[in-house]
């Protein structure tokens, strides 16, 4: 899943992710399209913490980012 726009001091910018990097993974399940990323992001609950895959040009990295509590 590419990500598109990052919202500038959102835990996500603020976690390094940027505009141009790719989601592979969502926990350990791989992700390949953006409805499948958006259902796993939605059986998380309000204040869990994920753990996103993540590939920018030749490196990877695990990031780990907190579904806001509403």
């Amino acid at each position: 899943v590419l990500v598109t726009q990052v919202q500038p001091n959102s835990e996500a910018a603020v976690r390094g992710l940027r505009e141009g990097d790719l989601i592979e993974e969502v926990g350990t399940e791989p992700v390949t399209n953006v409805a499948e990323f958006e259902r796993k992001i939605a059986d998380a609950n309000p204040g869990d913490a994920i753990l996103l895959f993540v590939r920018r040009g030749d490196s990877t990295r695990f990031v780990g980012l907190r579904i806001p509590k509403e």
